[in-house]
């Protein structure tokens, strides 16, 4: 698998995680609405876009995992 086949597998694996659109991530993480769909047609990014977006993509799986924890914790706090 080459590099930018693993990182179109982590992009495609984030939004169905996270059930975000295409548009909607490539525009919050790049202000490109179409990244997405580019990179799915064949777009060889470079390593800082790469690098962008890998931080953009953890930075919301870290808020995310804060915020199961704070649910976590509210919802034994309230049993």
């Amino acid at each position: 698998m080459t590099l930018r086949e693993t990182f179109l597998s982590d992009v495609e694996a984030f939004l169905s995680e996270r059930r975000m659109d295409a548009s909607l991530f490539g525009r919050n993480a790049l202000k490109d609405p179409n990244f997405v769909f580019d990179l799915r047609k064949g777009r060889c990014p470079n390593l800082r876009t790469i690098q962008r977006v890998s931080e953009f993509m953890a930075a919301r799986a870290s808020k995310l995992d804060c915020s199961i924890s704070s649910a976590t914790s509210w919802a034994g706090a309230a049993t």
